[in-house]
């Protein structure tokens, strides 16, 4: 994120706040948290969705929000013994604003998961609660902070079925799928190393779109797309700069979600491609 367009982004805000009250952040966007099991046994491992309702013309952020703006993020608490794995965000879209600014936002609902794994000993029967704090930048016209938490009880059992299936149904198709799974799909880098261009042919596509991932020495500067009859192509430039003095060095690979629409539908993929010249 940088600082110049994240001022800019908050810039409204200013000017609002001289002539009328502003919005409420924390209710603009409405956190609840669900399991996907109506109860825990023991060792299990089971997710949890982090379920954000966004009221309707604003958005939040992506947790590479682009040029402007904040991630979404939430910090889950679990009970002693157990392990929360990091969040997994569904694929965002783009957003091209004034200033050749661009973001990567989420509308209406984003669903985030987390995979759980429960200690080797549980008690049938015991509450074992769960909650989340979270923050975000809401935006429409302007842009305003807010944070809000949510929570829920689960009991040890031995027996645990499958609960809000329709929910993680939805949740896990907008999840970015292995790279593995992407088929013929084709990747190339030109150019020099500081600023490399990434070809990705995908055959049988009609439409794609890449998300790069945060990473502090590499930024995508730029992209070009084109379908034709035998698929989809999309070309962006990168810019890398140098490793510090007391850093790893070497070339950090182009990583993101790569966004690939076809006559069937819609998915994604976490892609990571090591750079060559």
């Amino acid at each position: 994120m940088y600082a110049a367009a994240l001022l800019a982004a908050l810039a409204p805000l200013t000017a609002l706040a001289q002539d009328e009250e502003l919005p409420d952040g924390n209710t603009l966007v409405k956190p609840s948290l669900h399991a996907e099991v109506d109860g825990i046994q023991a060792g299990a491992r089971f997710d949890l969705a982090l379920r954000f309702e966004v009221e309707p013309l604003w958005h939040v952020y992506w947790s590479n929000p682009g040029d402007a703006g904040q991630a979404l993020t939430a910090k889950i608490q679990a009970p002693e013994g157990f392990q929360v794995e990091a969040l997994r965000y569904p694929w965002p879209h783009r957003l091209d604003q004034e200033g050749d600014i661009v973001a990567f936002v989420h509308e209406k609902e984003v669903v985030l998961l987390a995979s759980v794994v429960a200690p080797a000993t549980i008690e049938a029967g015991k509450d074992y609660a769960f909650s989340i704090q979270a923050k975000w930048l809401v935006c429409t016209e302007l842009c305003v902070p807010g944070e809000g938490q949510a929570s829920l009880t689960l009991k040890g059992s031995t027996q645990a079925k499958p609960a809000n299936e329709a929910l993680y149904a939805a949740a896990r198709k907008h999840m970015p799928q292995p790279q593995s799974k992407l088929g013929l799909a084709k990747f190339s880098t030109s150019g020099p190393a500081a600023a490399p261009k990434l070809s990705i042919t995908v055959p049988g596509a009609t439409e794609l779109e890449f998300f790069p991932h945060t990473d502090t020495r590499v930024k995508m500067t730029g992209r070009t797309r084109e379908a034709g009859k035998s698929g989809a192509k999309l070309e962006a430039d990168f810019l890398i700069k140098p490793a510090k003095a007391d850093a790893p060095q070497g070339t950090p690979p182009l990583r993101g979600v790569l966004w690939v629409k076809t006559a069937k539908g819609e998915t994604a993929y976490e892609v990571s491609h090591t750079l060559t010249n």
